[in-house]
């Protein structure tokens, strides 16, 4: 994703729609967005008052992530759609909005639709997290994850007492749950970081200062307590993993984990280093047509480790091209794939659409796929054996 731009969330949001995000927001108000040029208007923003435009900014931030975030932007507006149809109103889903941009469009779900949108924020800040960082255990106890406050609390405490025993950091802690669908759960965890000293400037003058500040250190955790999978996204190594792992099963499942039995499951891509393995559609899985986008491999070529990304357009073909270069090559070992975007051509509800699967060693991007579509890729990724866990319960 590119990175954010106050000018290009402007530029590419239109005048009438701007009025209305800055009015909400209760400043530029002097500004005539039906007469006044594009650099007026940017012009009028940089002259905000510092403090305004930390405010407005923080928002247009997440608009620009969810104007160009993918399966996240596609999420947002199918809660929006489900919202809409039963409340038999039309706003997002009205014809006339169809020709408005993505940022349009998104500007329109914060101003009319507050919860939605908070809700959102929150799963994004998950979704936007480093996918080297996730790790994925299969086999977790069939049980109901407990969301009330005493029990958050008794996990946040209980991983902070780890962080604190081990690395003399997270003394402090807060944990946030929510619910993104029927059988999908959520857990944020905040601890207090190492302290720093970080140069800023004061919001209302031009003096800059040092302060000495104690961050916050995040981590996500996802249940899917249909499949019985808990996903992990933090820093530390297979040392902190197990241990969320072991706590949240105690704590939030009520039941003791045997590590024995619960699997570390990570995605199979290297198979997709043969030809015979190419993907093909599956059309009983709702797949009519797959192709990969791009696919990042990593090779030694004498005594150094490289990495080659291959970005196609329409075919297959090129690809494996690519591929058989290196592995010809006799100077080149030790071929992994990395990373694979597929993308694949879905029949739904009678309607063709594209949707995209980034799918890395140890994590896969569907977990922020609206429910139709992370069904769809999960069932097409299980058939190709890119996913071979089974989702067995074994407790």
């Amino acid at each position: 994703m590119r990175a954010y731009s106050a000018s290009t969330v402007i530029r590419r949001t239109s005048n009438a729609i701007l009025k209305s995000f800055f009015e909400h927001e209760k400043c530029m108000t002097s500004v005539d967005f039906e007469r006044d040029k594009l650099y007026e208007i940017q012009e009028a923003f940089r002259l905000l008052k510092e403090s305004d435009r930390m405010r407005v900014e923080s928002i247009m931030r997440n608009v620009f992530v969810f104007a160009n975030g993918g399966t996240a932007t596609s999420r947002l507006f199918a809660e929006v759609n489900n919202y809409e149809l039963e409340a038999e109103c039309k706003i997002i889903t009205d014809p006339s909005a169809s020709e408005k941009s993505l940022y349009d469009k998104v500007f329109m779900v914060y101003l009319n639709y507050p919860d939605i949108w908070k809700k959102a924020c929150f799963f994004i800040e998950a979704d936007m997290m480093q996918n080297r960082f996730w790790t994925r255990y299969a086999n977790l106890p069939n049980m109901h994850p407990r969301t009330d406050k005493p029990s958050l609390d008794a996990f946040g405490k209980a991983i902070s007492d780890f962080f604190w025993k081990k690395q003399i950091r997270g003394n402090k802690f807060h944990v946030q749950y929510e619910q993104r669908s029927e059988k999908e759960h959520y857990y944020l965890v905040f601890l207090s970081d190492f302290s720093n000293t970080y140069d800023v400037f004061e919001p209302d003058n031009d003096e800059m200062v040092s302060r000495s500040e104690s961050r916050t250190l995040s981590m996500a955790i996802v249940f899917d307590e249909e499949r019985h999978t808990l996903e992990i996204n933090a820093h530390g190594g297979r040392e902190v993993y197990d241990t969320v792992a072991l706590l949240f099963s105690s704590i939030i499942l009520v039941s003791e984990l045997n590590m024995q039995q619960t699997i570390i499951s990570n995605y199979q891509l290297d198979q997709l280093l043969l030809p015979e393995n190419k993907l093909m559609p599956i059309p009983e899985c709702g797949v009519m047509s797959v192709r990969i986008a791009s696919m990042k491999i990593t090779y030694n070529r004498g005594n150094k480790r490289r990495q080659h990304v291959i970005n196609l357009n329409s075919t297959d073909d090129s690809l494996y091209e690519e591929i058989s270069m290196f592995s010809e090559d006799k100077n080149v070992s030790n071929i992994h794939i990395r990373f694979v975007d597929i993308i694949l051509g879905v029949l739904l509800n009678g309607i063709m659409t594209e949707m995209s699967i980034k799918v890395f060693e140890k994590s896969c991007d569907l977990r922020s796929a609206s429910d139709e579509l992370r069904l769809i890729g999960n069932n097409y990724i299980q058939k190709v054996g890119i996913d071979e866990q089974q989702y067995l319960n074994l407790f």
